[in-house]
């Protein structure tokens, strides 16, 4: 009663799926499937495996809350080691780019002898491919998933 929004729906749902007779690890399972978290199924597992064996919850309360805890505590570790590094990786990203203008704007003809012939022209988009490559590879590198 009194929480409110999507919460309280899906509390709502949990506790008229135990009335109607679901069994409490189930009924977990079930929302865990709804709202596609991975704490959530594991309470569910763990919920079920303590009905079985006779556990005590609060210990598995416990247990969950230090696993979302540290999960936080990891990703805010990560945000501020990664962070200068995202940084270095932006500015070498733009140095080629910054460069190429530079030289440009300093002698438009410098890369003529690149446009001109076919050689030019495959080494150019060789390097136009190495240089998306490496963009990937440095979104890769900086993407974690939890």
């Amino acid at each position: 009663e009194n929480i409110e929004g999507p919460l309280q729906i899906e509390f709502k749902r949990i506790i008229d799926e135990i009335n109607l007779g679901l069994s409490i690890e189930e009924t977990i399972i079930r929302f865990s499937k709804r709202v596609d978290i991975k704490e959530a199924e594991y309470l569910g597992v763990a919920l079920g495996l303590l009905a079985k064996s006779g556990g005590k919850i609060s210990e598995l309360f416990g247990a969950i809350e230090k696993r979302i805890f540290n999960k936080k505590e990891i990703l805010l570790e990560y945000k501020s080691v990664t962070g200068g590094l995202k940084l270095i990786s932006s500015t070498l990203m733009l140095m080629p780019v910054v460069i190429v203008i530079g030289l440009y704007v300093l002698n438009s003809n410098y890369f003529y002898p690149l446009l001109d012939n076919l050689f030019g022209r495959i080494i150019l988009l060789l390097i136009i491919n190495l240089y998306f490559i490496y963009y990937i590879t440095i979104k890769k590198i900086f993407t974690v998933r939890m």
